[in-house]
């Protein structure tokens, strides 16, 4: 006794592309979708176009903002070191006049 091969014959083929069409895309599902992501890319394009900057002028505000902070950390230090002389004289003016801290 041989063993036959299953054969499938031509209803079992329209179920089965039947049943794949519904679960995987077809050529047309992918040229739909490739054209609905280029449309929403323009969207995008048009939306943030303008928004942002180019290199140089990033780099221009950075070193800009870079200055801002590098003056402020300066200062700062100015100004501790202003404040420390400050208290000492203070406390030799309290010690002179004879005022308890």
């Amino acid at each position: 006794m041989t063993k036959q091969k299953p054969t499938l014959n031509q209803a079992d083929v329209v179920m089965l592309l039947d049943e794949f069409s519904k679960v995987f895309a077809t050529k047309n599902d992918l040229k739909d979708l490739e054209q609905r992501l280029e449309e929403r890319f323009d969207e995008l394009r048009e939306e943030f176009d303008g928004k942002f900057v180019n290199k140089d002028e990033f780099c221009g505000a950075m070193d800009d903002l870079m200055k801002e902070l590098k003056d402020s950390r300066e200062d700062r230090e100015i100004l501790n070191g202003r404040t420390v002389d400050l208290r000492e004289r203070v406390e030799k003016l309290e010690e002179v006049v004879g005022v308890a801290a």
